[in-house]
């Protein structure tokens, strides 16, 4: 991965987005391409997304999001 992602954060957003979540607040820090961090504090945008989304589901929305990033940072 290069050092500067800086679409990381807007496809991590658009993933959360995808799942119906509204992102109020989020930080985000890399370091030395071995650490990952994220914080998010969010709401639904609606009941029925309230009650489907689950936390792995978040998380395999960010995975995806850091996949897409990576594969498509080395075309």
């Amino acid at each position: 991965m290069e050092k500067s992602q800086p679409e990381l954060l807007t496809s991590v957003l658009e993933a959360f987005e995808e799942l119906g979540l509204d992102v109020l607040d989020a930080d985000v820090s890399c370091a030395d391409d071995t650490a990952f961090r994220l914080e998010a504090l969010g709401s639904s945008q609606s009941e029925a997304a309230e009650r489907s989304v689950d936390e792995q589901m978040v998380r395999h929305a960010v995975l995806q999001a850091i996949k897409k990033c990576i594969d498509g940072s080395s075309i």
